[in-house]
């Protein structure tokens, strides 16, 4: 009788366990990011044009508890003129002006008017999706994907 109540305690435990982590993703595969965008050789000129439009927020990574998915619907509008505007589910949080400053020697961050938590960090550019990379200085990574 121990035994059922001590193996049905740890069933139940891991069916818990499991179910409190289903919006828990694969790691943020930034290496293969990283790789990608050096491969672009980016100036800001052309990082800025490809930045251009709007992306949408899927996934952010903290040290703990790591990857998970987006859990608001956030979208990231940057326009040519040099403005921008984060709406978090259908609400304008932030809006103003960007521009490209360099960090790090050669890479990339943006230089708000307005902060916004989901935007800080080196820009990682690969292809449709957007990192910005802060967790090298204990931050998150925000992953975004550009809508068509």
């Amino acid at each position: 009788m121990k035994n059922l109540l001590i193996i049905s305690a740890f069933i139940f435990i891991s069916l818990l366990t499991f179910s409190c982590s289903k919006d828990k993703l694969d790691q943020i595969d930034t290496k293969q990011l990283w790789d990608c965008y050096k491969s672009q050789n980016y100036d800001s000129t052309k990082l800025a044009s490809e930045l251009l439009g709007t992306w949408k927020w899927t996934a952010y990574h903290v040290e703990v508890p790591g990857t998970n998915k987006a859990n608001k619907d956030v979208f990231l509008n940057l326009t040519k003129t040099g403005t921008f505007t984060v709406t978090e589910n259908s609400v304008v949080i932030t809006q103003g002006n960007w521009n490209l400053r360099i960090v790090d020697i050669n890479n990339y961050e943006l230089e708000l008017n307005n902060p916004s938590t989901y935007l800080y960090g080196r820009i990682v550019l690969c292809e449709n999706q957007v990192l910005f990379n802060n967790s090298y200085i204990d931050g998150s990574d925000n992953l975004f994907i550009k809508m068509e």
